[in-house]
């Protein structure tokens, strides 16, 4: 493991009290906030302490003695200076310092108390590596990102910056001084090209810049197939076969949606049915329905419809669940109805309320129901409960 790159700080504001008029004390208003700055001239950053006292304008200059303690106090630095403070920079360690006011003579008059103050190591983080690169807005994962460095301690601020932009972790898991977990909160992450900041207490920090919130795709593809049940709602159909549930129509669908996260996403679907109503497809119970059934076995009708539709989605719960609004329309092929054989197109509207549910990985149930309303020399329209299966990629 690299060595620890350790520099010294004061990390807390001292309030400096002294007995004589002439150093009074410095108040919460004065510009000591937080008692020391970084100098980043160098190769290496290095931390300046200022100590401050008020100035009193018939003092020729100052002397500050600053001591540092090791089983006892010794002398550590001696400077005359006119300006009413100093800045040093103090390797970590435990000290304590007094002022003398020289007056306009230059006579020694009387010297502060000693004030002890603190010096404390501050330790420079470093980010070594991070996983994963990004953050996909479009998968469904826990947003956790794992950081390995060195000098990450508890005390250590973490956040993700782009320009004004800032996320926050919502928990945190601290394995060791080089390794710690992230937890985001899925709803709060807004797309950008990221840094990864860590502050260590004392104010020294490090970057780790292009870490990724997007998307992977701009959309969302779904394959669907389901049953469509038909129930004959107005018009000939209704006339000729009864407000019965007819089972066995099967459709099938492209959809294509907007994977970035809005209020409604907006995009469109391809599908094609097929239909066939037939008394045979009605759910019967009595060996007598049953019979008579088959007997009007031969009035039927078969039509294929073909669609193009607009798709309004509002996602739930990280796209583990959608409720999806549909309207468009399309050209419907009727093969016949019975033994008259039609062989006609017919322009047909169409609408549709699903809900959809994640059960596993990438693939969905959907339920909703169906209406279509057809334009033919004797207009028609049908109902059709619909469930099936979704599969996303």
């Amino acid at each position: 493991m690299a060595d620890k790159k350790i520099f010294p700080v004061i990390l807390l504001t001292v309030i400096f009290l002294f007995p004589v008029s002439v150093l009074c004390a410095q108040t919460d208003n004065s510009a000591l906030q937080p008692g020391y700055h970084i100098d980043y001239s160098g190769n290496e950053p290095r931390f300046i302490q200022r100590l401050m006292w008020d100035k009193d304008e018939y003092a020729l200059h100052y002397e500050i003695e600053i001591q540092l303690y090791s089983d006892r106090y010794t002398k550590h630095h001696i400077e005359i200076i006119k300006q009413n403070f100093i800045n040093i920079s103090l390797p970590p360690g435990m000290y304590r310092y007094s002022v003398t006011a020289f007056d306009l003579l230059g006579r020694r008059t009387e010297t502060s108390d000693w004030m002890e103050f603190r010096v404390i190591a501050a330790f420079q983080p470093e980010i070594k590596r991070i996983a994963p690169a990004a953050f996909y807005m479009d998968q469904r994962l826990e947003r956790i990102l794992h950081i390995g460095g060195e000098n990450i301690f508890l005390e250590s601020v973490i956040y993700l910056k782009d320009g004004d932009k800032y996320i926050f972790p919502l928990k945190r898991n601290d394995i060791s001084e080089s390794r710690v977990s992230l937890i985001f909160d899925d709803e709060k992450l807004i797309p950008g090209n990221y840094s990864i900041i860590i502050e260590n207490p004392g104010g020294l920090t490090c970057s780790y810049g292009g870490f990724i919130v997007g998307y992977r795709k701009a959309l969302d593809i779904f394959l669907k197939l389901a049953a469509v049940p038909a129930i004959p709602l107005y018009g000939e159909m209704l006339d000729i076969f009864g407000s019965n549930l007819y089972l066995f129509n099967t459709a099938f669908g492209f959809e294509a949606v907007s994977s970035k996260r809005s209020t409604f996403n907006g995009g469109f679907e391809i599908s094609t049915t097929v239909y066939m109503i037939n008394p045979i497809f009605v759910p019967r119970f009595d060996m007598n329905e049953i019979a008579a059934a088959f007997m009007d076995a031969g009035t039927g009708a078969a039509f294929i419809d073909s669609d193009i539709n607009m798709v309004l989605q509002k996602r739930l719960f990280n796209m583990k669940a959608a409720i999806s609004f549909r309207f468009g329309g399309g050209i419907t092929l009727m093969l016949g109805y019975g033994e008259f054989a039609r062989n006609e197109f017919i322009i047909h509207l169409n609408t549709n309320l699903t809900f959809m549910l994640l059960f596993f990985d990438t693939f969905y149930f959907e339920v909703g129901a169906d209406c279509s309303f057809y334009t033919s020399n004797v207009p028609f329209g049908l109902i059709k409960p619909r469930l099936g299966f979704v599969w996303q990629f």
